[in-house]
């Protein structure tokens, strides 16, 4: 590591913590992204006899009537 004998450690310290605040915004919106998803039931996989299982929405389409398929979702997403 360089030192600079020009910068204080005051300034040193005010740097870091600047820093530290701007990645926690980045991590606190990254998580609030994830945290307000809306997992979606699906009403069966690839196929009927499968288990169903959850697509995460996050707003990427909107459901007016039913319940989705696996197929459905796909749809959604390549149409």
């Amino acid at each position: 590591m360089v030192e600079h004998p020009n910068v204080s450690q005051l300034t040193k310290y005010n740097w870091a913590r600047d820093a530290f605040l701007h990645t926690s915004k980045y991590d606190t919106e990254i998580f609030n992204y994830f945290n307000n998803s809306v997992n979606i039931p699906l009403k069966y996989c690839m196929n009927p006899h499968q288990t169903p299982e959850y697509v995460n929405n996050n707003n990427a389409f909107c459901v007016i009537n039913g319940t989705l398929g696996y197929i459905n979702v796909l749809d959604c997403l390549h149409g």
